[in-house]
């Protein structure tokens, strides 16, 4: 990841996943990382920046692994793809677990499951309310752009440390 002490940092490679049924969510989170890109912080790649005529699934998984940051955005839709869940779901928790791999998994609720039970559920899960107890970014309400930020600024916590 960028060294936020160095003069000119490299640009973190931030890897969004998500499933189509919560493509809304992928869309505000890509705004609200906006400011880290306009920083020139961080380059935010998801499916839909796919080029046309591209194969989806090499573009994807070359993005998976060239990623200093995956996002995972996560539902009972999102654990029940069979893409997501036997392929990115196992490259980000190969590369997570992989002492040389420097990468950051930061899966993100967006609307509650059983995750606790899932592998994902061992990880450090965002958003959280002001007492510090998990809540899906759908149960935010009016004040989601509040769990949005607080994503962000973990992320960009993640950038500069």
């Amino acid at each position: 990841m960028a060294d936020g002490k160095s003069e000119n940092p490299t640009i973190s490679q931030l890897f969004v996943s998500y499933t189509r049924e919560d493509a809304d969510y992928c869309l505000a989170f890509y705004k609200h990382c906006s400011v880290l890109s306009e920083a020139n912080l961080v380059e935010v790649w998801y499916d839909d920046l796919l080029e046309p005529g591209a194969d989806w699934e090499q573009e994807i998984n070359q993005q998976l692994v060239d990623a200093d940051i995956i996002v995972l955005l996560i539902s009972s839709d999102y654990v029940s793809s069979n893409f997501i869940r036997t392929v990115e779901i196992p490259i980000a928790l190969q590369r997570h677990e992989d002492p040389l791999d420097d990468v950051a998994v930061v899966p993100v609720l967006i609307r509650n499951f059983l995750y606790e039970i899932h592998a994902l559920g061992k990880l450090n899960i965002l958003p959280k309310d002001e007492q510090q107890r998990l809540r899906p970014v759908n149960r935010w309400g009016d004040y989601q752009d509040e769990a949005w930020k607080q994503i962000v600024e973990a992320i960009y916590k993640l950038i500069v440390s």
